[in-house]
């Protein structure tokens, strides 16, 4: 029994420690921003240590940022949310929920967390940006503009496309940077996970 006992402790020792060397490598992953590297070493800690709380929340939060930073906030609300749901005592995960709310047009679930981020951080600029961005965005949809937009599918890919331009001398090119997958491509970048512009 005693040295049941002993391997187990063993075993749960070397787990420990390679938890924190993987947590290690992903946060040096996130400081170099390299987001998509950073997300697959955090996502297997969080699914493996959901009995820890405030780990998990921690890690939810710092998933959550990579994928907003990737401007993938389909994948960023959700992690915000768990990282809430789990305790994460960062203000700024109300703050960064609401901007990927924001972005999918979910205006009043948005503005809640504005708000809240705003009760954690009174005073703060970043909060009542948020909040008036909200009032600006429905007050732009109540009046709408005379011009559509239209996707092509030549110029918008299923990739980032963009910093169009005009061909100077005629205007009649347009040139612009992608991401889309090409024959050319060959590398992918470790920050996004796509393919390099």
């Amino acid at each position: 029994m005693k040295r049941l006992a002993t391997i187990l402790f063993a075993l749960g020792i070397c787990l420990t420690l390679s938890a924190q060397k993987t947590l290690k490598l992903a946060d040096a992953e996130l400081k170099r921003e390299q987001f998509s590297e950073a997300i697959s070493l955090y996502t297997p800690l969080a699914e493996k240590h959901k009995h820890n709380k405030k780990l998990v929340s921690e890690l939810y939060y710092k998933i959550g940022y990579c994928y907003k930073k990737l401007s993938i906030p389909e994948e960023a609300a959700p992690n915000f949310k768990l990282a809430i749901e789990n305790g994460c005592e960062d203000s700024l995960a109300y703050l960064y929920f609401g901007e990927a709310l924001q972005m999918l047009q979910l205006y009043d679930s948005a503005l809640v967390q504005f708000q809240r981020f705003g009760e954690l951080s009174p005073g703060s600029r970043l909060a009542q940006k948020g909040i008036k961005s909200i009032a600006l965005t429905r007050e732009m949809l109540a009046n709408p503009s005379r011009y559509e937009v239209t996707l092509k599918p030549i110029i918008n890919s299923g990739g980032e496309d963009y910093c169009p331009f005009y061909e100077a001398r005629t205007h009649k090119k347009v040139y612009f940077t992608s991401t889309r997958n090409a024959p050319t491509h060959v590398t992918v970048n470790p920050e996004s996970g796509e393919y390099c512009s």
